[in-house]
């Protein structure tokens, strides 16, 4: 099986697996959240838990912030038992409870490799902006704030890429993970085949799933408080639907990095 479409509907079960799982978690401080307010659930639901925790400073009442808190500690746990889950199933056909065991088999490797690019990332990251830094210094002698403020910003925009490129060696290290089953070998593999292809391609994907993510967040209440309408049930669905696509989005994007990969 090459084709990436395929191995995408292949994995049906797990992506739908992945959706039910956040929605679970984000329904509790949801509920929460919204009690205290006396108003319908109808923003929670369709957010990331990443985006919970985020948002923990400012939840209010504390029941809220320390739900918010843990349902987002617990989706950060099981995030790579699910990808690497999703990425199984493409991989091969089985039952859905294999490839539950096989990601929890690769469970441990998954978070070196998540680790190991998050310290890639930060590495890049904290070097960049000391050349910022050193840049500006450099040109403390001028009065020119904004030749200064310029510099230090085109000495610092180099971050970005180092970001993009550490996402995409990871989501490559992850489905290298699944392949090739020792973490050590899928990590020299990844850094081999990450191209600037693949980055690129994971910056469309994941800027495509960003963008309508906020359009489900936000074009619905917009639309209906312009008609002067406030139906927080068709806010709550409009945004579920939202986030069931953005789930299948980012599950197409793993399918043509297996499909890719696997030639």
């Amino acid at each position: 099986m090459s084709s990436a479409h395929a191995r995408f509907t292949q994995a049906g079960p797990a992506l739908l697996l992945t959706y039910l799982t956040k929605l679970t978690l984000a329904l509790v401080p949801a509920y929460q959240l919204s009690h205290a307010h006396h108003a319908a659930p109808s923003i929670a639901p369709s957010v990331d838990l990443l985006t919970w925790l985020v948002m923990l400073p400012v939840l209010q009442p504390s029941a809220a912030r320390d739900s918010g808190l843990v349902a987002g500690v617990a989706m950060l746990a099981l995030a790579p038992l699910l990808r690497l889950t999703c990425l199984s199933s493409m991989v091969q056909r089985a039952p859905l409870r294999k490839h539950v065991a096989v990601a929890a088999t690769h469970y441990l490797g998954a978070l070196r490799v998540s680790l190991l690019c998050i310290a890639y990332a930060a590495t890049c990251i904290a070097a960049i902006c000391a050349t910022g830094i050193g840049v500006e210094t450099a040109l403390a002698f001028t009065h020119d704030e904004r030749l200064r403020d310029l510099a230090a910003l085109a000495a610092c925009l180099p971050l970005g890429c180092a970001w993009l490129h550490a996402c995409a060696l990871h989501d490559v290290a992850s489905t290298q993970l699944v392949l090739r089953v020792d973490w050590r070998s899928a990590l020299r593999a990844a850094a081999h085949a990450t191209s600037l292809r693949i980055v690129v391609q994971s910056t469309l994907w994941s800027a495509a799933g960003a963008a309508l993510g906020l359009a489900g967040l936000l074009l619905p209440r917009a639309l209906l408080h312009a008609h002067g309408h406030d139906d927080s049930t068709a806010v709550l669905l409009y945004g579920q639907l939202t986030a069931l696509a953005v789930t299948l989005l980012r599950g197409r994007w793993l399918a043509s990095l297996v499909a890719r990969l696997s030639r």
